[in-house]
């Protein structure tokens, strides 16, 4: 019995160690410099540019992780010294929160007008449509403004908008 709660408390205090080495030792190096663009004018990031300006960063920040330094401290550090551009992801808030967001709402209003403006343009028609298709011929019908022997209501409707359009005449 004694053994068994000897084995259940090494377990516990194992897995305590454990989760405390891990959240101390978090943060690294590449962790960080994913996070910075090397000013070098390459436009990578600090992690994967290969020159001398973006290995002596990682330096720096390795130096600051053994001082003691945590990730904000570090990455404020630089954007103090070399300004808001050496940030990967610009911050989002203020006019960066709208610059993100814009692209979004420009296309959401976009799709609303362009369907409600074809949606008003031609509207579906109500009725069902379920007629023959009717064989083409080469003679062409010859058209007056006598009323005709309407026959489907295709050609009714065609000779509807034809009365309209001889009215305007």
């Amino acid at each position: 019995m004694r053994t068994k709660n000897l084995l259940v408390e090494t377990f516990v205090i194992g897995v305590l160690l454990l989760s405390g080495v891990q959240g101390v030792s978090a943060v690294s190096v590449s962790d960080i410099s994913k996070e910075l663009i090397c000013s070098c004018g390459c436009g990578m990031v600090v992690n994967d540019c290969y020159c001398d300006l973006a290995k002596e960063w990682r330096t720096r920040i390795e130096g600051m992780l053994s001082e003691g330094l945590s990730r904000s401290e570090i990455i404020s550090a630089f954007v103090d010294e070399y300004g808001d551009g050496v940030k990967a992801t610009p911050a989002k808030s203020g006019l960066e929160l709208v610059i993100w967001l814009a692209p979004v709402a420009v296309s959401v209003v976009g799709t609303v007008v362009i369907y409600r403006y074809a949606k008003n343009k031609a509207p579906i028609p109500t009725r069902e449509i379920g007629y023959p298709i009717r064989e083409r011929t080469d003679e062409k019908p010859e058209i007056d403004s006598s009323e005709p022997d309407v026959e489907d209501d295709y050609e009714e409707l065609f000779y509807e908008e034809y009365r309209k359009y001889k009215k305007k005449e």
